[in-house]
């Protein structure tokens, strides 16, 4: 359910966040909203990102050498210089 709320805010950000919300094609009820909501995000899990729910969970299997697709992965990304966190 949708409350209707009064704000007074300067003439200068309202002239910005129109044209933010023009730019994201939403109204500037929306905008704010959406601004609102990330400013109040609880740390429930539903509100995380892919990212944040999983770092620091994951690991990288052990390498080994004659699993070529696997060094090419490393080498991709940039981890074959690195020590093998196992």
């Amino acid at each position: 359910m949708k409350q209707r709320v009064n704000l007074t805010i300067d003439a200068k950000i309202v002239a910005r966040a129109k044209r933010v919300a023009h730019q994201q094609g939403i109204s500037i009820s929306r905008l704010v909203e959406k601004g609102l909501q990330s400013l109040t995000k609880g740390p429930d899990l539903q509100d995380k990102s892919f990212a944040e729910r999983w770092a620091g969970k994951l690991r990288l299997a052990p390498r080994h050498p004659a699993d070529r697709k696997r060094e090419y992965l490393w080498r991709k990304y940039k981890l074959a210089g690195n020590a093998d966190p196992h």
